[in-house]
């Protein structure tokens, strides 16, 4: 049974221009640890989110989806990892190229998908 979707909203950041925070901090409870928090409107939430994807700073945003976990995470300027579907569980992964002890395209993946 699904319930309806909150606006909430969760943004894990790193090295954010100094307005960038101030503007999270207005809208949502600051955790330490650059950890945002809060139940925004969702035109809010808009606006916040397009700001984070604008800043030369790292941040991970989290945020409710109507999918078999409830949430979708969205990475910004995470240039050595993607998030990866595997039967609706999301998981971060290395993108390809980038050095790794595992392959990305292996992970999740059993011998008896390959034959």
């Amino acid at each position: 049974m699904w319930f309806s979707v909150m606006a909430w909203l969760i943004v894990s950041a790193t090295n954010i221009e100094p307005a960038l925070r101030g503007m999270l901090r207005r809208h949502l409870i600051e955790v330490p640890g650059m950890m945002f928090v809060g139940k925004p409107d969702s035109r809010t939430a808009e606006f916040l989110s397009a700001r984070i994807r604008q800043t030369r700073g790292s941040a991970a945003i989290v945020r409710p989806c109507r999918n078999e976990i409830g949430f979708a995470i969205e990475l910004v300027n995470q240039q050595n990892v993607v998030m990866r579907d595997f039967d609706g569980l999301c998981l971060p992964t290395k993108r390809h190229g980038a050095s790794s002890c595992f392959a990305a395209e292996n992970i999740g993946v059993s011998a008896a998908n390959k034959k």
